[in-house]
């Protein structure tokens, strides 16, 4: 992942407070989207246990999601916006599934990042492609 460390810690709140949007948009939270969100939380060396604007921030955002393009950092690099874009794409299939909100959240996040809306689709439609892929193996495995 691109050297988000670097970053300040607002656009390192605003990261992790954007993948708890995604992971609350579908209103249902398992335990694998949280142990995804914790991960990130620790990547980016930041608490919730020791920080209460990390928590209250990331609370509200998995029980209410804002619109997600208020949320985003704001960040110039094109590595650091393509970075956040694929975590969360991927915080969007922890759970193997993308529901109508969260592909409505990816694509607001795609375009609010400045990426062109085809492309975020396509890139959409290609994780889509390969949790079926791997769904794919792991039936095949089963029957060996």
């Amino acid at each position: 992942m691109a050297d988000w460390l670097d970053a300040t810690k607002e656009d390192r709140i605003r990261f992790a407070a954007a993948v708890a949007n995604i992971l609350g948009s579908d209103k249902e939270q398992r335990f694998s989207e949280h142990e995804y969100l914790a991960g990130i939380v620790r990547f980016l060396q930041l608490s919730i246990e020791d920080d209460e604007v990390v928590r209250l921030r990331i609370e509200s955002e998995l029980k209410n999601p804002q619109p997600i393009a208020d949320l985003l950092p704001k960040v110039k690099s094109p590595e650091l916006r393509k970075s956040l874009f694929r975590v969360l794409a991927a915080a969007a299939f922890v759970d193997q599934e993308l529901n109508e909100a969260e592909r409505q959240q990816l694509e607001a996040a795609g375009v609010s990042l400045g990426f062109d809306l085809a492309a975020v689709r396509d890139f959409v439609a290609w994780s889509e492609d390969g949790v079926a892929w791997e769904a794919k193996g792991k039936e095949i495995l089963g029957r060996l």
